[in-house]
């Protein structure tokens, strides 16, 4: 039962996953295509086909760590774009800071990386130190804004929720001398002494109990207990299954756009690639009926320091319940050749 033959190039999976609000059963069937990207920015379906996740990959898997990887088996409504990347410092030198970046189309968004620096306090004035030369610095969670306040013991809540494995983060100004400063920040928003006043800089993914996306989860009290459980809260957002930062959740992403990477690969500092334009068809046989059904684009993931480009389509069939018997689908893509399109 519920087989697949898979009459493409690259990776596939399956589940049934319940909807948590209507409590339907729907088949989700990912494709996931691996590309490697050219120095010349030419992108060719790759020998190594990443495989497809059905649970989170960290970094670390012993201590507090930042997400790498997401499940490929979620339903997504928009289309999430990630990076796993690197700042690098163009022509192999050393300097104090960097923007690194990637457009997409019309999309752009900037980040700078710093070397390290120190809050210092002279005549009662907090200030920053200048920051050191550097060559590399990973762009990830653990090099940003956030962290834990290990001075204000035994607090167990004295952490920066959107980002735990950060630093910088402490409950009081008044503590913050000696203190490491973020080397990753946006570059229209430095790292600040007020706590409130400071965002998190990132590419990558965020994991489902950090904020922002905890808080898509809904209402879990007393009355959800008693009424829904183990449904999911009426006020569930569905945007709590998008884990990329929320300036970087794309609408109307279709392949074909222009990818541009500013100081995120060496030796040369500026990469330009296309998005291949893709279309997945399933073809699925259900209690003895016929559907055709085409994936939709959920996820990009670029990663420089491999030279790699993923892509994830999803297919979302409603069974309505479990009782409906999928025999097989069928799985082919087509190519399709076309222009630039904007994203918003």
């Amino acid at each position: 039962m519920r087989k697949i033959f898979n009459k493409t190039p690259f990776e596939v999976g399956q589940t049934l996953f319940q909807d948590g609000v209507t409590g339907e059963v729907v088949w989700l069937v990912a494709a996931k295509a691996t590309f490697d990207i050219g120095e010349n920015g030419e992108v060719t379906v790759s020998d190594e086909q990443q495989p497809v996740y059905s649970t989170p990959v960290y970094r670390d898997n012993d201590n507090p760590s930042s997400l790498i990887y997401e499940s490929d088996l979620v339903p997504k409504e928009k289309t999430d774009l990630l990076l796993n990347a690197t700042a690098y410092t163009p022509n192999d030198g050393r300097v104090n800071q960097i923007d690194v970046g990637i457009t997409l189309g019309k999309w752009r968004k900037i980040l700078r990386v710093y070397g390290k620096r120190r809050w210092f306090r002279t005549l009662g004035v907090l200030s920053k130190t200048d920051a050191l030369n550097f060559d590399k610095i990973p762009v990830i969670y653990e090099n940003a804004y956030g962290g834990k306040d290990a001075g204000a013991k035994p607090d167990p809540l004295a952490f920066e929720k959107r980002n735990p494995v950060g630093f910088g983060y402490v409950k009081k100004v008044s503590s913050l001398t000696g203190h490491l400063v973020p080397n990753i920040e946006f570059s229209d928003a430095p790292t600040r002494k007020k706590p409130k006043k400071n965002r998190v800089a990132g590419f990558g993914p965020i994991p489902v109990d950090w904020e922002p996306r905890i808080k898509h989860a809904g209402t879990c009290d007393e009355e959800w207990k008693n009424s829904r459980f183990p449904l999911l809260p009426l006020d569930f957002n569905p945007d709590f299954y998008q884990c990329a930062p929320e300036d970087q959740i794309l609408n109307d992403v279709l392949g074909g756009e222009t990818v541009e990477l500013k100081n995120l690969t060496t030796p040369i500092p500026f990469l330009q690639f296309t998005l291949p334009k893709i279309e997945i068809y399933f073809h699925t046989l259900m209690d003895d009926a016929y559907t055709d059904h085409v994936g939709k684009l959920q996820t990009i993931i670029i990663e420089p320091d491999a030279s790699r480009l993923i892509m994830v389509w999803l297919s979302k069939l409603n069974c309505k319940h479990q009782g409906k018997t999928i025999e097989f689908t069928d799985i082919t893509h087509k190519k399709i050749n076309t222009l630039q399109r904007s994203v918003s």
